[in-house]
């Protein structure tokens, strides 16, 4: 598979952002003329998110009402783990309703069809 000559330009880009923006972070850059409106910006966006979401926490019920876990469904395949203790006298069978009935044996690497 052959990668797109964009993908290789995206990723020198986005590597040279990103080591650009540590080296200014280590050096202590507070952000120069680059702080007003991104604090500005900030401030708008602790508004909105002020507004969407409430900071109220949920309520609480008492032990008493709320619905045991025995009333919830349970879900399992077993009650023990399968296991496979012979696995050369295993076998794969296909059957029922497909155009060609096969059974075989299990080996290391069964044959792909591409």
């Amino acid at each position: 598979m052959k990668a797109r000559e964009g993908d290789r330009r995206d990723f020198l880009i986005a590597g040279a952002t990103a080591g650009a923006s540590a080296l200014l972070t280590a050096c202590g850059w507070s952000g120069g003329p680059l702080n007003q409106p991104a604090t500005a910006f900030s401030r708008v966006n602790d508004g909105v998110s002020g507004l969407l979401f409430s900071r109220r926490l949920a309520k609480e019920y008492p032990v008493a009402s709320r619905t045991p876990g025995t009333h919830f469904p349970s879900y399992y395949v077993s009650d023990g783990t399968p296991m496979l203790m012979d696995p050369v006298a295993w076998r794969l069978q296909v059957g029922c309703l497909v155009r060609q009935p096969a059974s075989t044996a299990w080996t290391r690497s069964w044959p792909c069809r591409a």
